[in-house]
């Protein structure tokens, strides 16, 4: 039996802390008397989180599934903030994705979680992923953001656990989570170009942990702006959007959307409000990604940034792609309201790219 995150119950800015069976999962147990042992950050769409390998990145919550119901509990605060907070806090940790993870800091997490102690490094660990991520909008959920365990944070006096946020697995999402992840084509294209970086600005005494970083980087050493870009566009990053292209093809035509969705005895409406799920809150991350790059490119001209909004202005176009064909697919009077609540992202995008 198999358990997944229940997509209707999660809200952004949820915090996910599960139990793993890893050697590295073992030790945490061991260290903190604990089963919980890793912590993600629910951003909307996908998690954040901070792993041993591959540091700071995105993973897309379909494909994790948990073995037991116990292994995973899903947290949220007591108290309502608006949701700009939330996404004030969501943006944070994606700011971070391409940070080191350090063991060594996550050990120094035993010494140091009951003292104000700041931390030694910029790199990440999970833990500290997430109340750092809170404790940029000033909620502080454990007492030592820069030194915490997943235990603590599931023990915050701040948070309450959702009930019914983890249900069964269905045998298609099982079979789902065992296919090929494009994430990690991304997350191995983002690192080709960045570790290159990293050399670069260690030899200028420098230190790069995240993308962001970079962006600082060029502005003090604007002569490194030509040979940075040629590291992003040789490294496959600005093309990896692409890949939904290839592996869901239905989600572009409007003929084989019907054929799939009937294929798997899912009405049309049913299935445009499942893939309609995640888009606003696409177009909104990639909106405000897309407006932070066309700024810092009227300051600078620099082609880092340049190649930036290109990649952001495609991946809103491919969303309206997907859009048309979920709204053309909509026939019925019945589905006036939903057909009118996907023109207006459709709208939405037009008014963005124009």
């Amino acid at each position: 039996m198999s358990y997944i995150l229940d997509f209707n119950k999660v809200q952004l800015g949820d915090i996910v802390i599960s139990s793993g069976s890893t050697l590295g999962a073992q030790v945490i147990k061991l260290g903190t008397w604990s089963k919980d042992t890793h912590a993600m950050l629910y951003v909307g769409y996908t998690m954040i989180h901070a792993i041993p390998d591959g540091g700071v990145f995105s993973k897309n919550p379909q494909r994790e599934l948990f073995k037991s119901e116990k292994h995973v509990k899903v947290l949220r605060l007591k108290d309502s903030v608006p949701f700009s907070t939330l996404s004030s806090i969501c943006d944070y940790a994606r700011s971070l994705t391409g940070t080191i993870y350090s063991v060594k800091e996550a050990i120094r997490t035993k010494k140091h979680s009951n003292k104000q102690t700041d931390a030694q490094t910029n790199m990440q660990f999970c833990s500290r992923l997430v109340a750092q991520s809170y404790g940029y909008q000033n909620i502080n959920l454990v007492k030592n953001p820069n030194y915490c365990s997943p235990k603590a944070l599931s023990h915050s006096s701040l948070l309450k656990e959702v009930e019914g946020a983890v249900r069964k697995a269905s045998d298609e999402e099982i079979e789902f989570s065992k296919t090929p992840d494009p994430n990690l084509e991304n997350q191995k294209a983002t690192y080709d170009w960045l570790n290159k970086v990293r050399d670069i600005a260690s030899d200028l005494e420098y230190e790069i942990q995240s993308i962001n970083d970079v962006t600082e980087f060029i502005k003090l050493h604007p002569d490194q702006d030509s040979a940075i870009s040629e590291f992003v566009k040789q490294s496959g990053y600005l093309e990896h959007y692409q890949c939904d292209l290839k592996l869901n093809p239905y989600r572009y035509d409007l003929t084989k959307f019907i054929e799939h969705f009937k294929s798997e005895n899912i009405p049309i409406e049913e299935a445009v409000i499942g893939e309609l799920q995640k888009e606003p809150g696409m177009i909104e991350h990639f909106y405000r990604n897309l407006t932070e790059y066309t700024q810092m490119y009227k300051e600078t001209n620099f082609e880092y940034h340049e190649l930036h909004i290109d990649l952001y202005l495609n991946m809103l176009l491919l969303i309206k792609d997907r859009l048309v064909v979920m709204y053309s697919s909509l026939t019925r009077p019945t589905d006036i309201q939903l057909k009118a609540k996907v023109f207006l992202f459709i709208q939405r995008i037009d008014g963005i790219v124009i």
